[in-house]
């Protein structure tokens, strides 16, 4: 490969990320999140595993009951 191909492939590369960064920026002014970041991680269960549902069902409860009391001191603080 000759040295000015690689260089402009660099170079393309460079500016590309660059304008990602930028437009990054100009969402999260906005309030906007990035969609990598908004990703929740799943916990993945194998089949074999004997109390499967069970644990998906704690988890699934454990979540709600985190976003409710969550909201509930959200309105605490916009009460005070």
């Amino acid at each position: 490969m000759p040295t000015k191909l690689r260089n402009n492939i660099k170079k393309k590369v460079s500016e590309h990320k660059r304008r990602l960064r930028k437009e990054a920026r100009k969402l999260s002014a906005l309030g906007v999140k990035s969609s990598s970041s908004s990703k929740s991680k799943e916990l993945h269960i194998p089949n074999l595993y004997p109390f499967k549902k069970k644990m998906i069902e704690h988890i699934q409860n454990s979540k709600k009951t985190e976003e409710s009391e969550k909201l509930l001191r959200k309105l605490e603080n916009k009460q005070k």
